[in-house]
């Protein structure tokens, strides 16, 4: 799956200024691209756009070479997208069991293939026997993250938007979250993540995309751009860091 944005703006009716400006960016199955901005730089709002929550931008989005169709609800389910948003919204009333279990019925799966899909997926994020007795209005932030993350990747999807998903897990869920990314990777799954945490980030990226005032500072290879290749030699975060400084507003790629 290759899903392609060209020139694309967006804003919010209340807003005075755009949230994405003139974004232009490619990304594909079997790799994992990092997104990386300051807070307001546009990620979260992309990653809503991509999937197909907002409406009413212009410019051009296609999936695999076809006019994507963004009509709210449609997006995900037809193209087989899981997202996991930065802060994850989950019946208080439900177990993580009994959500993942919906939604990958909704996803087309059988009862079956939904217990050993999620047991893969408890063993990923050591999850442990409260994601099928307490409610997820009892949860602590790390466990609403890690049920979200089980939800977005539940039914083997062909894409995963991964809004700041390291934000408020352990670093033993940090690490077997990496793992597990890159081993679904490696059997072809295509992610988009935004991170803050650009040096934990940097060891799982293939690719990476940069935002600034909603715009795209960079896209590309993330050895390319550490390693020398775009005039830059470094970590990601110093990178990011010098690039992101040196940057005015007009000297940004539209």
């Amino acid at each position: 799956m290759r899903l392609e944005l060209s020139k694309i703006s967006f804003t919010y009716p209340s807003a005075a200024v755009p949230a994405l400006k003139n974004c232009t960016l490619s990304l594909n199955t079997g790799r994992v691209a990092i997104l990386a901005g300051s807070n307001g730089a546009g990620k979260s709002t992309l990653m809503r756009l991509l999937t197909g929550q907002l409406m009413g931008y212009s410019g051009s989005y296609r999936v695999d070479d076809a006019p994507a169709d963004v009509r709210k609800g449609e997006m995900m389910a037809r193209h087989r997208f899981g997202y996991s948003p930065e802060v994850p919204i989950l019946d208080a009333v439900l177990t993580a069991g009994e959500i993942v279990s919906l939604v990958g019925e909704m996803r087309g799966l059988d009862k079956a293939t939904v217990t050993e899909e999620f047991t893969a997926l408890k063993h990923a994020f050591d999850l442990g026997d409260w994601s099928e007795n307490q409610v997820c209005g009892e949860y602590s932030k790390g466990m609403r993250k890690k049920t979200a993350l089980c939800i977005a990747l539940i039914g083997n999807p062909d894409y995963a938007f991964l809004d700041e998903p390291f934000d408020g897990l352990d670093p033993i869920s940090i690490l077997r979250l990496k793992h597990h990314l890159q081993e679904r990777r490696d059997r072809g799954l295509g992610v988009l993540l935004s991170s803050h945490l650009l040096d934990v980030a940097e060891k799982i990226a293939d690719d990476v995309v940069l935002l600034k005032q909603g715009q795209v500072l960079y896209q590309g290879s993330c050895a390319a751009l550490t390693g020398g290749s775009e005039g830059h030699v470094g970590s990601l975060d110093q990178i990011y860091f010098d690039l992101y400084s040196r940057h005015g507003e007009e000297n940004l790629h539209s």
